[in-house]
């Protein structure tokens, strides 16, 4: 019998271990598998152990039938509404989700077709100052649906579409197999700003240093290997030009790593003089308004808001922050 099941998870919570855990251990942890749709639904013992912890998850078989699903909501919190609510919220993410994801990588792919098979060299480089822009930021945007795949966030709780199309942008980016990002990234999440934390640079401020660091921390040989096929086929294959090869497509990459890293983890994880973090998270967010937020790094620069929400996807990042700010203006007054 296949199951599908839904997830529903405070994800006001800034305990979010379980969630992290089963994401990096590709579900071994949580349902010892990394396929949803082949589990047995939680038994209400499961369901009840996992109520008295402190933040739990809660997993709900769709298929359960009435009489189930009655007595499921008389033993456990949320009620049957709440449940119904947070599964219509979650469709609703899914479809934002892949939608904005559908509407970022068409608009890379037409960009560098356009770059590359449309226009002419000369005409291209007229164009230069448009089109590496555009390619950068939405090379960027690549980054960003890869990185909100690691946390289920892109297509909530059905990891074969995260893992599909998780790798599918980040070799579109740069040659990145997705796999291998997961592990440095949760570790980012759960030691930020220490010397556990792959994105840190050991306390050193300056930018190259750390960006260096940053960049050769991600760097794998085997996506050099995988650039150089690349470009072996559009220059000797398909016989592009290596200027052309480097304009729009090898810089655009470049300048949006230099774009993700300072907006993303240089502004927002450095420390600066006789501060100290308000939690444990180590970060801050910018303050800029929802279109600077969105063209300088698709909000990531909503930082503190999303260490501490990380199941919620980046278009709904300026959301929460707009809550929060809401919030901490009535403790003030």
């Amino acid at each position: 019998m296949s199951y599908t099941k839904i997830l529903l998870q405070d994800t006001a919570s800034d305990d979010y271990s379980d969630h992290l855990e089963f994401m990096e251990n590709k579900g071994e942890k949580v349902l010892k598998t990394d396929d949803l749709d082949t589990q047995q639904p939680y038994s209400n013992a499961k369901v009840e152990q996992q109520q008295q912890q402190q933040h739990s998850n809660v997993v709900v078989d769709r298929k359960l039938n009435n009489e189930n699903l009655e007595q499921l909501s008389q033993n456990v919190t949320p009620k049957t509404d709440y449940l119904t609510q947070r599964k219509a919220e979650l469709r609703y993410r899914f479809i934002i989700g892949l939608s904005l994801c559908a509407l970022i990588t068409s608009a890379w792919i037409f960009n560098h077709i356009l770059s590359f098979y449309i226009l002419s060299f000369n005409t291209a480089l007229l164009l230069s100052p448009i089109i590496i822009p555009l390619q950068c930021w939405l090379s960027a945007g690549l980054f960003i649906i890869g990185h909100d795949a690691m946390h289920g966030s892109l297509a909530p709780f059905r990891p074969k579409i995260n893992r599909f199309i998780g790798r599918f942008v980040m070799l579109l980016y740069a040659g990145i197999w997705w796999d291998d990002l997961v592990p440095n990234h949760f570790a980012h999440h759960r030691n930020p700003g220490t010397e556990h934390d792959p994105d840190f640079a050991g306390g050193n401020k300056n930018i190259f240093y750390w960006f260096f660091s940053f960049f050769q921390e991600y760097a794998s040989i085997g996506q050099i290997l995988r650039l150089h096929v690349f470009v072996g086929i559009y220059h000797f294959c398909l016989g592009f030009p290596g200027e052309r090869i480097a304009l729009f497509w090898a810089i655009p990459s470049l300048l949006s790593a230099f774009q993700l890293f300072y907006f993303g983890t240089y502004k927002v994880h450095k420390r600066e003089e006789e501060q100290t973090w308000g939690d444990k998270h180590r970060a801050r967010s910018n303050d800029y308004g929802w279109l600077v937020s969105l063209l300088t790094c698709f909000h990531f620069g909503y930082h503190h808001e999303h260490h501490t929400n990380p199941f919620v996807p980046w278009w709904a990042l300026p959301e929460t922050r707009a809550e929060n700010l809401a919030k901490a203006k009535k403790v003030i007054s």
